[in-house]
C-alpha cells in the first residue's frame, strides 16, 4: 500500500470511531468454518482452446470453479475477472470457458474460425456468449464488426445473444468483491453468520462494514460473516440501494472495503 493510501485508510478509520489494536496474538487464528475441510483434485478444463504455458503479452493461467471443482482456463485479466464474477452471479446457472468454437465465412469470402471466451446459461433460459478484450484492443481490432459477421453462425445454434466484455463492465473492483464472496463461502461459520444476522435486525440506516466487523470478538470472523450475508443479499452497498438485487449490483458497487457504507435490504432477513 502506498504511503498516502495508508494515511488515508488510518484517517478514515479514526473518522468512523474505530480504534487500532496492535496487540500481537499469542497464537495464530484460523477461520473456524463450519463443516470438515475437504480437498479433491479438480477435474480438467472442458475448454476448447488450451492456454500456452508461456506468453509475454497477456496474463494467462488456470482458475478453479469452486462449485464444480473444475479447472477453468483464461487468457487475460478480463477473462479471469469474469470467471470470478460469473461464479457469484445468481442468474448464471451454468457457464463454460473457451467455448464454443465457430467456423464462419467472413466478408472476404474466406472460412475463418473463432473461439468465444465464455458461454453462459441464465436462470431464465437465455444463453450468452462473450468475447473479452481491453476496450482499446477491441476497438483497434474491430471486434464488434467481427462478431457481427459471426452472429448468423452462432445465434440461435449456440446462443441467443453475443456480448463484448471490457474493463468497463468487468471491473477489478467487482472481481475483488467476487473473490471475497467465494472465500466467504468456503470459510462460512454458521454461529458467526447468525450473530451478525441478529445484529442486522436492529440496524437502521447505513453503517460502515468495518464498524460492524469490529463488534466481533475476533474481527476477521465477522468480516467473513458479513461477506456471507452480502452474498445472500441481506447487505448491499448504499450506492446500489436503488436496485440492490439487480444482476449488475457487484459492478455498480465499486470497491467494497472496511470504509464502504452498507445497508440492510429489508425483506431479506
Amino acid at each position: 500500500m502506498r504511503r498516502e493510501h495508508h494515511t488515508k485508510d488510518i484517517l478514515y478509520t479514526l473518522r468512523e470511531g474505530r480504534q487500532f489494536n496492535f496487540t500481537v496474538p499469542a497464537e495464530a487464528h484460523y477461520l473456524p468454518h463450519t463443516g470438515p475441510a475437504r480437498f479433491s483434485r479438480p477435474a480438467p478444463s472442458s475448454g476448447l482452446r488450451k492456454q500456452p504455458e508461456k506468453n509475454t503479452s497477456a496474463r494467462r493461467g488456470t482458475a478453479v470453479h469452486l462449485a464444480n471443482n473444475q479447472e477453468m482456463g483464461f487468457q487475460g485479466g478480463i477473462e479471469m475477472d469474469a470467471l470470478l464474477i460469473f461464479q457469484v452471479t445468481l442468474e448464471v446457472v451454468e457457464f463454460r470457458e473457451e467455448y464454443p468454437k465457430v467456423k464462419y465465412r467472413g466478408k472476404d469470402d474466406k472460412l475463418h474460425e473463432h473461439t468465444f471466451d465464455h458461454w453462459l446459461r441464465l436462470r431464465d433460459g437465455r444463453r450468452l456468449v462473450s468475447s473479452a478484450k481491453p476496450a482499446f484492443l477491441a476497438e483497434r481490432r474491430g471486434l464488434a464488426d467481427t462478431l457481427r459477421e459471426i452472429e448468423p453462425f452462432v445465434c440461435p445454434a449456440f446462443a441467443d445473444e453475443i456480448r463484448i466484455l471490457t474493463e468497463y463492465n468487468v471491473t477489478d473492483a467487482a472481481a475483488n468483491s467476487a473473490s471475497r464472496i467465494l472465500r466467504s463461502r468456503r470459510s462460512r461459520n454458521e454461529v458467526h453468520v447468525e450473530e451478525v444476522r441478529n445484529i442486522a435486525k436492529g440496524i437502521r440506516g447505513a453503517f460502515y462494514l468495518g464498524a460492524l466487523a469490529a463488534l466481533g470478538r475476533i474481527e476477521a470472523d465477522y468480516q467473513e460473516a458479513i461477506w456471507v450475508l452480502i452474498d445472500e443479499g441481506l447487505f448491499r452497498p448504499q450506492s446500489v440501494m436503488d436496485n440492490p438485487l439487480g444482476r449488475d449490483w457487484i459492478v455498480r458497487a465499486g470497491q467494497i472495503d472496511d470504509h464502504t457504507l452498507l445497508c440492510v435490504v429489508r425483506g431479506s432477513e
